[in-house]
């Protein structure tokens, strides 16, 4: 028997019924109901159930045909004679977990990873004709699994990433709700697009969230994506259609089935161009819908939240443009509620002479809604909460006053996120908040600063804190798992050892601070993500105007993780080292990897690094220091299987960057020169000979050219997917270019 196949057929439907159930809206007439093909064997019948049960499934299993093995333990079906090689013949016992389907014809590689299966290494199958792959495509339902491995599951409005977000309090927000949810239901508007724009702080998002529920109850919801810069899954629009079309198609079974065949016609649709995706994904099956006339009552509004929290300003403006052509000018059936601070782009769209001016529904939130009234309720309904609580503590029982509410309500300038802010900081620390009567974002970095200044002033008063910087340390481990040191991304509790905190040192850090960020747990192995309640306070960490002293600049976090990096390097015994080419695995110690992890990390952080002590550098170098360097830098290649199999491009531009660590000693400190150059030799020596060895590889035809742009651009561009244009350009030293 086929082994790990378990999941049943859809609606519950066995294989032994007399009909098999469809997956479309309505019941399939007695005419049209396909029967099961009992000629095939159950255990083969059950896998197929695993992959999605339809008719098509069905016709294609019989184009290919049945096995005429005699024996019904071992019939597996059996393409046809002379078209194509056989299915699984004769195969038992086999446990199905990871698929490759490869189309020679098309150099085309789909994967299937069923989570019902466990993953007992790759079976290949190589079809020889492209008309059977299509069928065991159909089969197998990857169109649909594809579209899946494309999509940002953490930007829906109800994912577990974002758990507990941000909404409406009861009672607030009730006149810009009512208006929102009337456009959206005003089937006779002619405006198809509502684009809600405000301050940071203003409540958009948590608008969006009690929209979409609303919408959610309704049963007029389609589709939501909520962008977020500091999610590497949604902070670029490149699965906004991929997302929004999964979530239509997963509410109108038909509608899924065009989508899912959309793909399996073109599957490198995920890496063209997002209107080719709006258009073969979202656009193409809707028209065949509608000529089907088989809409029923397909969910209507889209919810795009944070547009202006998309990375790539040209993702911005190409998506706007594509709901202009397809939404407001074209006749998809659909109505999109966009949320967006004012950035240029979305702004000069929205503005008279703007091709959105008169065809967008527009709210301006910080200018037309004042959300005093709603923050005031909001406050006192939190505050006198926690009181109460306070007083059965024993605490003061008069708080809070009115008083000090309405100085709260005045501080929060129509600023929704700083009455959370205090709620947060008051519930955690139960004490008060300065009230400055300033502008609002005087208002907020002030608030910012207060909370900030506390936490600092808490923790490196700690004797077991002195010498430490509470932002320096903060900021460094945000830079680690955001971007990593140069290529090296330590894990949380290995970037804690090598920065010299304690055992889940990371939590303490922030143990003052939880009403602005926190540590969670990242899907990353070993990683804990570092969140930010809201992205002002991650601008007010990178803005030397907003935070001032206790702003830390990224050529400061370096120079600190260098130093750092320097150390642990230092603190390495010579003769502890293991030797060899190839070190094998049972050699390499956990503490060893990081400190090689660290020796490597030097490549990024000495150039990024604003400046390092000479007395520091000849300490290093006193304790052999470079030679313990160059020991590590030749371990982490003997370490690495990758890098025993020979030279290609890659290692040819790590050999670069493991010289430019020694080039940056001989540059940086004259007086060090001569004990530096030998290791600078060695290395350069190794690069020229690496480059030498790939070109005559090359002129074999073995392997890919190696060039110095390439291995330049391969070094910085993983990190444009998670860096911001200002992100990038301090962490690089490049200057940033629009256009």
């Amino acid at each position: 028997m086929m082994q790990g196949a378990t999941s049943a057929p859809p609606n519950g439907a066995s294989f032994n019924e007399a009909t098999i159930r469809t997956a479309t809206a309505t019941p399939t007439p007695e005419s049209q109901q396909v029967h099961p093909p009992t000629q095939y064997p159950e255990e083969f019948q059950t896998f197929l159930s695993s992959y999605g049960w339809y008719p098509e499934a069905v016709e294609a299993l019989d184009a290919i045909g049945p096995s005429n093995t005699e024996n019904s333990e071992d019939r597996t079906p059996t393409p046809p004679a002379g078209n194509t090689t056989s299915f699984l013949t004769n195969a038992r016992h086999v446990q199905m977990g990871d698929l490759r389907y490869i189309d020679a014809s098309k150099h085309v590689t789909l994967n299937a990873k069923p989570g019902t299966h466990s993953i007992d290494g790759t079976f290949k199958l190589i079809l020889s004709y492209p008309q059977h792959l299509i069928q065991v495509r159909c089969l197998l339902n990857l169109g649909w699994e594809l579209l899946l491995s494309n999509t940002a599951p953490n930007a829906l409005h109800n994912s577990s990433a974002r758990y507990d977000a941000p909404k409406c309090d009861e009672d607030t927000r009730v006149e810009v709700i009512s208006e929102v949810m009337n456009w959206m239901q005003d089937e006779e508007s002619p405006q198809r697009l509502l684009c809600m724009t405000g301050a940071a702080g203003a409540g958009k998002s948590a608008l969006q969230q009690s929209i979409a529920e609303l919408c959610e109850n309704n049963g007029i919801l389609g589709a939501t994506f909520f962008f977020s810069t500091a999610d590497s899954t949604r902070n670029t629009a490149a699965t906004v259609i991929p997302t929004i079309a999964y979530q239509l198609g997963r509410r109108n079974p038909a509608l899924r089935s065009l989508i899912k065949a959309a793909v399996e016609h073109d599957p490198l649709i995920f890496s063209e161009s997002l209107q080719t995706q709006m258009h073969s994904l979202i656009v193409a099956p809707m028209v065949q819908l509608r000529k089907r006339r088989d809409f029923g009552t397909l969910p209507y509004a889209i919810l795009i939240d944070g547009l202006d929290e998309c990375t790539l300003e040209k993702q911005q403006v190409e998506l706007l443009a594509i709901i202009n052509h397809y939404v407001v000018n074209g006749d998809l059936p659909f109505r999109v509620f966009i949320a967006s601070r004012p950035e240029w782009n979305i702004r000069t769209a929205l503005e008279p002479g703007g091709y959105l001016h008169e065809a967008a529904y527009h709210i301006q939130l910080s200018d037309q809604y004042d959300a005093s009234a709603d923050i005031r309720r909001y406050l006192w309904r939190k505050l006198m909460d926690i009181g109460s609580r306070i007083r059965r503590a024993g605490g003061q029982p008069s708080w809070p006053s009115k008083e000090d509410v309405e100085k709260l309500v005045e501080a929060a300038s129509g600023q929704f996120i700083y009455a959370a802010t205090v709620v947060k900081y008051v519930s955690d620390r139960r004490g008060r908040v300065q009230t400055p009567r300033q502008g609002r974002f005087e208002t907020l970095d002030l608030l910012y600063t207060n909370i900030l200044s506390a936490a600092k002033q808490a923790y490196e008063e700690l004797d077991t804190n002195v010498g430490r910087d509470l932002v320096l340390l903060l900021r460094a481990h945000y830079v680690n798992y955001v971007g990593g040191v140069g290529r090296e991304r330590f894990s949380t509790d290995d970037f804690d050892e090598l920065v010299g905190l304690e055992a889940n040192g990371h939590e303490i850090l922030v143990s003052d601070l939880h009403s602005l960020l926190q540590f969670s747990k990242s899907p990353l192995l070993g990683f804990n993500s570092l969140e930010f309640y809201h992205r002002s306070f991650q601008e007010f960490l990178d803005s030397a105007d907003r935070s001032k002293d206790l702003f830390v600049p990224y050529s400061r976090i370096f120079s600190f993780v260098a130093k750092c990096c320097l150390r642990r390097v230092d603190q390495v015994s010579l003769d502890s080292l293991p030797k060899g080419p190839k070190i094998k695995k049972k050699e390499q110690s956990h503490s060893l990897t990081i400190t090689v992890s660290a020796a490597w990390a030097l490549h990024s952080s000495l150039l990024k690094a604003s400046t390092i002590e000479h007395d520091f550098l000849a300490e290093f170098v006193r304790n052999d220091g470079l030679e313990k360097l160059d020991k590590l830098l030749t371990l982490r290649y003997a370490m690495d299987e990758e890098h025993n199999v020979g030279y290609d491009a890659e290692v040819i531009d790590e050999l670069e960057l493991t010289s430019g660590i020694f080039l940056w000693f001989k540059s940086q400190q004259p007086d060090l020169a001569a004990v530096v150059e030998p290791y600078y030799t060695k290395w350069t020596e190794k690069e020229e000979l690496g480059k030498q060895a790939l070109s005559r590889s090359t002129r074999n035809g073995k392997s890919k050219t190696w060039s110095r742009k390439e291995g330049t651009i391969r070094s910085f561009s993983w990190l444009a997917g998670t860096f911001s244009s200002a992100h990038m350009s301090a962490l690089t030293g490049a200057k940033t270019v629009k256009g």
